[in-house]
């Protein structure tokens, strides 16, 4: 009697799922990629967090409380509190405007030779970049000059990139109280010029 093999054994074949192996075009040319489902949900989280880094890239622009006074000058605009005067002056190669305030002095010089906030020698030197309403700003603080009568503290912020070629916008202010302090920082994240958009 013949010796009959045993008959091979396989096992039954795996369903293959819809989403195992799927292609994708890829948003940055015109190749595609076939990977498994880790690889596509990587793929897809890398594009939600780069979608979501350029949406934080875009700076809002500030509005002002609704009673505070537009204050328009040649190549730019910011606002302060209603209860502000200008002062009277008159500058020689640039605009040069002052507002008294709240315990605020305020002065602005827009032109090719404002100043640069060069004082990092001075008592309570703080410094920090920052976005304002799509210009890029250099804003610093530090202690002023003390007198018998008071002791103030100097906000300025500088933009050296006004959108004119050679132009810089510096606005500096003397501030009797943390409180006024905040206020001229809050007046500066309101200056925007006119010429474009960086």
């Amino acid at each position: 009697m013949a010796f009959a093999p045993p008959a091979r054994f396989s096992w039954p074949a795996k369903p293959r799922s819809a989403l195992t192996s799927v292609a994708l075009v890829s948003p940055f040319g015109d190749t595609t990629y076939r990977g498994s489902n880790m690889g596509i949900f990587r793929r897809l989280l890398w594009i939600a967090c780069l979608a979501a880094l350029c949406s934080c890239t875009q700076t809002a622009k500030t509005i002002p409380p609704s009673q505070w006074k537009r204050v328009e000058s040649p190549g730019f605009t910011l606002y302060v509190p209603p209860g502000f005067t200008e002062i009277a002056t008159q500058g020689t190669d640039s605009v040069v405007r002052r507002f008294n305030g709240e315990g605020i002095a305020l002065s602005l010089d827009y032109g090719w030779y404002s100043d640069p906030l060069n004082y990092s020698d001075h008592p309570g030197f703080v410094e920090n970049t920052e976005t304002i309403n799509g210009w890029r700003a250099r804003m610093v603080s530090f202690d002023g000059p003390a007198t018998p009568a008071s002791s103030d503290r100097v906000v300025a912020v500088h933009f050296s990139d006004t959108g004119r070629d050679r132009v810089t916008l510096t606005v500096y202010v003397t501030c009797q109280s943390d409180t006024a302090c905040d206020l001229a920082r809050r007046i500066f994240r309101t200056v925007d010029f006119a010429e474009r958009r960086p």
